[in-house]
C-alpha cells in the first residue's frame, strides 16, 4: 500500500436565526438536521459522509445559542489532490440547507493551510425568512485559496465565486447585483 500524507478538514455551518421567538428557527435546525442525515453512511472518494458532521444542541449548555451550529471534521489521505469535487459535494449539502455563514479549513503537510468561507445573499436569507415553506440557500459568495494542485492555480491566486457561479459579487435570482450592505440581517 502506497504511503501518502494527511490532510485534515474541519468547519461549520452556522445555521440561519430569524430573531428570539420565531417558530421558523426550530423547523429550520430541523430540516439542517435531516439535511445531514440524508448524508450517505458510506461514500465514493471524496467522502462527504454522515460521521463528518454533528448538529449542536439546541439547548444554551449544548452550544445553541441562538443560532445552530453544525460542526465538521475529518482526517483523510491527501484529499488535496481531489479538493475540487469534495468543495463541490460540500456545496450541494449547503444547498440543501438553512444558514448565514461556513467555514471550511482544509490543512496539508506539505502545501500548509487553506481556509473557506461562505456567505449567504440577502435574496436567500429573505427566501429562508420570508417565504412559506422557506427555501434553502440557493445563493451565495464564496471566497478562499485553493492549493496549487487544483486546477494549476497558484496557491496565492484567490477565489471568489457565488453559488450559482456568478463572481463573489452578491446576485439576486433574477441576476441582478445586490446593493452593498444588502446581504443578510444582523
Amino acid at each position: 500500500m502506497a504511503m501518502g500524507s494527511r490532510s485534515i478538514v474541519y468547519g461549520y455551518i452556522e445555521g440561519v436565526w430569524l430573531g428570539p421567538g420565531s417558530p421558523k428557527n426550530e423547523l429550520l435546525r430541523g430540516l439542517n438536521a435531516a439535511a445531514i442525515e440524508a448524508l450517505p453512511i458510506t461514500d465514493d472518494w471524496p467522502f462527504l459522509t454522515r460521521s463528518l458532521f454533528k448538529i449542536s444542541d439546541p439547548t444554551v449548555d449544548g452550544g445553541g445559542y441562538r443560532n445552530h451550529i453544525v460542526h465538521f471534521g475529518g482526517s483523510f489521505k491527501q484529499i488535496e489532490d481531489d479538493w475540487a469535487a469534495w468543495l463541490a459535494k460540500f456545496e450541494r449539502l449547503l444547498s440543501q440547507m438553512y444558514w448565514e455563514t461556513a467555514e471550511a479549513h482544509l490543512l496539508t503537510e506539505f502545501d500548509g493551510e487553506f481556509s473557506y468561507c461562505w456567505e449567504v445573499t440577502r435574496e436567500a436569507f429573505l427566501n429562508m425568512r420570508d417565504l412559506d415553506p422557506p427555501r434553502p440557500a440557493g445563493q451565495w459568495t464564496f471566497e478562499g485559496l485553493l492549493p496549487a494542485i487544483v486546477e494549476g492555480r497558484s496557491t496565492e491566486e484567490p477565489v471568489a465565486e457565488s453559488g450559482d457561479g456568478q463572481p463573489a459579487e452578491a446576485f439576486s435570482t433574477d441576476g441582478i447585483p445586490l446593493a452593498d450592505g444588502d446581504g443578510p440581517a444582523a
